[in-house]
């Protein structure tokens, strides 16, 4: 990777990079050490490094860094469409060129900046509405929140769906221990989307994984070994709480020795946990507004989040 040009403030150093081919946005806290970086290519967070100096984002060594592919990894962003349908896989947020919105600055006591997407040519003529997208960061210490705002400036509505498509990176998959979704009900995408009650705590990962959550609301937390993170997830529309998805998903051995884009053995060293609006599609009226939001801490036995790194109340 290699760094191109930099500017510093008082509170952020601002590097543009490049991965593959790729431009990316570095903005690294200068109060706690932490550091972001951004792919304007799909808008997508494709590393967090933490105060504690670990990378807590997988990435696939095999992933497609030229613009011709989403990338495998980090934190691509889906919409208009989860799955099925006409448009593309996952939508097109996640293969669009976002443009840097917000400058970085200190908020509540977080680095916050942020992307933005609307319509183009290329948007139009696969979906015909006008919507606009913005990909709020927020990050510092140990934490790192992102929100997905969906907003229709048009004047008539369009139904839509949305993910944060999350891959963290994991010390060994056979470790894990996923809480906090016990007595939920979810769709196994594995078995026609069938309905089916959570009764696993903890949930343990030794197979193929893909399924979808309803209606979370309580922490979502993934343990491995030394390793913890503490997940919370929201979905508002117009300042109104609305029922969020969450999606599990690991590729497991097979699958992933049919995915070209990442590595036979990788499963093994990362996992999806992905708040969405999935299960469902929501009408986006015009002027409204929605907005979905994780906010992620990291903890290990070695190092301490940093307390202080707290979302708005």
């Amino acid at each position: 990777m290699a760094s191109e040009t930099a500017s510093t403030t008082a509170a952020a150093a601002v590097e543009s990079e490049t991965l593959g081919t790729l431009e990316v946005v570095r903005v690294k806290d200068a109060a706690t050490g932490a550091a972001v970086k951004v792919a304007k290519y799909g808008g997508t967070v494709v590393s967090f490094v933490a105060a504690d100096g670990e990378e807590k984002l997988f990435v696939s060594e095999k992933a497609v860094l030229d613009g011709s592919k989403a990338v495998r990894g980090g934190v691509p962003l889906v919409f208009p469409q989860f799955g099925g349908g006409k448009l593309p896989s996952h939508g097109f947020a996640r293969t669009s060129m976002w443009v840097l919105g917000r400058e970085p600055a200190v908020k509540n006591g977080l680095m916050e900046f942020s992307f933005k997407l609307g319509p183009t040519d290329e948007t139009r003529e696969l979906w015909p509405h006008d919507f606009a997208l913005e990909h709020v960061i927020r990050f510092g210490g140990n934490v790192l929140e992102t929100s997905m705002h969906v907003t229709n400036p048009g004047e008539s509505a369009f139904e839509f769906q949305t993910l944060l498509h999350t891959y963290y990176r994991l010390a060994d998959i056979t470790a894990v221990e996923v809480t906090g979704l016990n007595g939920l009900w979810y769709l196994d995408q594995l078995q026609d989307r069938a309905e089916v009650e959570e009764t696993r705590d903890p949930i343990q990962i030794a197979q193929e994984t893909d399924a979808i959550y309803l209606d979370v609301k309580e922490p979502v937390v993934i343990g491995c070994g030394e390793q913890r993170t503490d997940l919370r997830v929201t979905l508002t529309c117009d300042g109104e709480e609305r029922p969020c998805d969450v999606v599990l998903w690991n590729p497991w051995v097979e699958k992933a020795q049919r995915t070209a884009d990442m590595g036979d053995a990788e499963y093994h060293n990362m996992i999806c946990v992905e708040p969405g609006l999935v299960s469902r599609f929501e009408k986006c009226e015009p002027k409204q507004s929605w907005v979905l939001t994780q906010h992620i801490t990291f903890f290990n036995s070695r190092h301490k989040a940093n307390d202080a790194a707290k979302p708005d109340e």
